[in-house]
């Protein structure tokens, strides 16, 4: 009886197991000068892991994704005595059947034998029955932590092509439209998702129809795809059409009688009818059924705001970062409103509450360096904008502001330094191009300096304030100039 219970547990666990389709991250191999250095094939496959994790969170869907995990992580049943394991009794079945594991191996290839970091390049292979080879290029001057996430996006492009697509969607939108228009015409499983993401492109493009055209192509192929359907609905809302709005939201609450999206939607269709009192209650509807989302309170907060009410909105907005201290929708206007009030210490230790919070948010790390700079306290500004530089290294904006910092603290070459990077990246702008030529005026680097402010006055056509300060520069310069050469010419 004991021997045919436990075949009973086995078969089902062995069915799930068979079943259920994991991807396997081997571990990467790696130059020994690399592995030296602390990264071992077990932390590059966990880095790797890590990467996928982020994709996913950069695709921002819902949809689920593909189930990863490194292959040191994995959990094995064995039979003690015998020698078998659950892992390769299924492995054997999977093999017999021809149905083989997803697993993602390679190896890292260094330039040189001191392995310097920026001339390292990972080369990949998905291996699902057949290998495909992704090759990486070199880590440069990229952050790593955003190398692997690079590297995940191109596994998901095989793997979970919708995926991939999704988290390239805000930084490169013209390409993401192309690449799911590529899924639609090869009726890929997840072309209804790749409308609906379409559909979200055209609509922060303030595009509302073709959006539309988009959502209803995605409830074509699936009418019960509730997260079109809402997408429909905001769209035919912003086209001027309430009637056949809340007839979606109609047809939504019918099915799914507790969606907070729904109540959502009767408050934004309510305020467009200018009865905000009852916005206001669909909008505490809505969190009532939510209870873990600071988004309602946010946009209550908002509303409460538009009409003048400051203190009922900050109560509101309080409320919301109570739950997440990093909520954009209630940190900016919530800051606004303190440093209107002139109640910048208030503000500064609100966004430092929202730096500890989300401190991988590089959006987070700069306001708290804005409030910082505003404060008069750029020892702390440089080092909050420098946390924001660590997570988007290649942010000229913020490249910008540290280096302004680096210059109140007289760190003249240090801000020269990212200045020029800042310059690479944006070489069109005056801001960094002014701020460089007056590093370079203080310490003696006139000609250099000069260069800069001419060069700013080519840019500033426009006529603002960059403009008329290189003029006064140059004029500084100039008169530096004639004083040298007369005591150059003085017997």
């Amino acid at each position: 009886m004991a021997f045919v219970l436990a075949i009973l547990i086995f078969i089902p666990i062995l069915a799930s197991q068979f079943l259920r389709s994991p991807v396997l991250i081997e571990p990467i191999a790696v130059p020994e000068a690399l592995a030296e250095r602390g990264m071992t094939s077990e932390v590059v496959a966990s880095r790797l892991w890590d990467g996928l994790r982020d994709a996913n969170a950069l695709a921002r869907t819902s949809k689920a994704s593909v189930d990863a995990i490194p292959n040191s992580q994995r959990v094995q049943f064995s039979v003690p005595d015998v020698g078998l394991s659950m892992d390769s009794i299924v492995r054997q079945t999977r093999r017999f059947f021809n149905v083989y594991e997803t697993r993602i191996a390679g190896e890292f290839v260094c330039s040189d034998a001191a392995c310097a970091p920026e001339g390292m390049a990972l080369r990949l292979r998905v291996l699902r029955g057949t290998s495909e080879v992704i090759d990486l290029p070199p880590v440069g001057q990229q952050n790593l932590r955003q190398y692997f996430t690079g590297a995940a996006i191109q596994i998901l492009s095989i793997l979970d092509p919708f995926v991939a697509v999704s988290a390239i969607s805000e930084t490169e939108p013209v390409r993401a439209t192309a690449l799911a228009r590529r899924l639609i015409r090869q009726h890929h499983p997840d072309a209804k998702w790749a409308h609906n993401l379409i559909g979200n492109l055209r609509s922060t493009a303030e595009d509302y129809r073709p959006a539309l055209a988009e959502y209803r192509a995605a409830l074509a192929l699936d009418p019960q795809f509730t997260i079109a359907q809402a997408n429909a609905a905001r769209a035919l809302r912003q086209l001027g059409d309430p009637v056949a709005s809340r007839a979606e939201y109609d047809l939504i609450r019918a099915r799914l009688p507790q969606s907070p999206e729904v109540q959502e939607g009767y408050a934004e269709l309510a305020i467009g009818a200018g009865d905000i009192d009852a916005a206001v209650e669909y909008l505490k509807r809505a969190a009532e059924l939510d209870p873990t989302s600071p988004h309602y309170f946010a946009r209550i907060g908002e509303v409460e705001m538009a009409r003048g009410n400051i203190d009922q909105a900050k109560d509101w907005f309080t409320r919301s970062l109570a739950i997440d201290p990093a909520y954009p929708l209630a940190l900016s206007p919530m800051f606004t409103l303190l440093a209107a009030g002139m109640d910048l210490g208030g503000g500064e230790a609100l966004l430092r509450r929202a730096a500890d919070f989300e401190p991988q948010s590089a959006e987070v790390q700069a306001l708290h360096g804005a409030a910082l700079t505003f404060l008069d306290r750029p020892a702390e500004a440089l080092a909050a904008f420098d946390r924001a530089l660590a997570i988007t290294p290649d942010n000229a904006e913020l490249l910008y502001q540290s280096a302004n910092m680096l210059q109140n603290l007289d760190r003249q070459a240090d801000a020269v330094d990212r200045l020029n990077r800042a310059i690479a990246l944006d070489p069109y702008n005056p801001a960094p191009i002014f701020s460089r030529g007056t590093s370079l005026a203080i310490t003696g680097h006139n000609a250099e300096a000069r260069a800069d402010f001419q060069r700013v006055l080519e840019l500033d056509t426009s006529g603002t304030q960059y403009g008329s300060m290189a003029t006064s520069f140059i004029d500084i310069l100039d008169g530096l100039d004639a004083a040298e050469a007369a005591e150059s010419a003085a017997p």
